[in-house]
């Protein structure tokens, strides 16, 4: 929906956690009933916050494209609908909707930079390189944090610049071959002052990211296995299957035999 809508990743994010926080609170369920219309809604609320006036989708907008992506036993909330549901979750938060996600940390944190000329990591290495490394590691970075924001309950209760910085440390751990070899460059002088967090500090988060990364590793190979095993369980069957002469559709009618193509002439 945020690509249909051409809205950034940081209002598609703040529209998760706005629907996070509401959901995990104490006494608020999920139903299935009410799950449109506060995708919806809160999808709704994270554009007027974050986006220009003329990117937001106006709710006719969104009433459409829901109506052409939902099953047909699924009723498309109605304007009045969205409209109470909004004043409903925005008494909810206090009419203040300055909740700081991850990514308007890393946001501030690759605007500063996190890889630097000065560290041995780069010494002897063209401009061109370095650059290349950049991009990776910025890459690397949105993996992450794409990842952190699809698994709530395991960082939602963890300060949002805590779990960036810790996002960049893994990023940087994993992605630079040098810092694999020596953790000590994983985190420099420079970057602890940018994020005010230290290897110490990040720790424990950190770890909680590298076993997501490994589980959601896991669970990739693990689909894959079962895909290659269930096509190779079909390739057996049409393999062993006996092969059998194409059926051919006969005429119910009776046709005039001549003597020419009679097996009796």
């Amino acid at each position: 929906m945020g690509k249909r809508f051409k809205q950034r990743q940081m209002t598609v994010h703040l529209a998760v956690d706005l629907l996070d926080r509401y959901f995990f609170a104490e006494g608020n369920e999920f139903e299935s009933g009410v799950k449109t219309k506060f995708l919806l809604t809160t999808f709704m609320i994270a554009s007027k916050y974050d986006e220009l006036d003329d990117n937001i989708p106006l709710i006719k907008e969104l009433q459409r494209y829901f109506t052409r992506t939902l099953h047909h036993s699924q009723q498309v909330p109605t304007f009045d609908d969205i409209v109470e549901c909004e004043r409903l979750l925005m008494k909810f938060y206090g009419w203040d909707l300055m909740m700081l996600t991850p990514s308007h940390f890393l946001d501030n944190f690759l605007a500063n930079g996190v890889l630097y000329d000065c560290e041995d990591t780069l010494g002897g290495q063209s401009a061109e390189q370095k650059v290349e490394k950049a991009s990776r590691l910025t890459t690397k970075i949105s993996e992450i944090n794409e990842m952190v924001m699809k698994n709530p309950t395991s960082f939602g209760d963890k300060k949002a610049s805590l779990v960036a910085a810790a996002i960049v440390f893994v990023a940087r751990k994993r992605n630079l071959p040098d810092i694999e070899q020596h953790s000590n460059f994983a985190w420099c002088p420079a970057l602890e002052e940018l994020t005010s967090y230290n290897q110490a500090d990040m720790a424990e988060v950190a770890k909680s990211i590298e076993e997501t990364m490994h589980q959601k590793k896991q669970d990739q190979l693990n689909e894959s296995k079962e895909k290659e095993n269930l096509s190779n369980s079909v390739a057996q069957v049409v393999k062993t299957s006996p092969v059998r002469a194409p059926f051919r559709q006969t005429s119910n009618t009776y046709q005039q035999i001549s003597p020419k193509n009679s097996a009796l002439a």
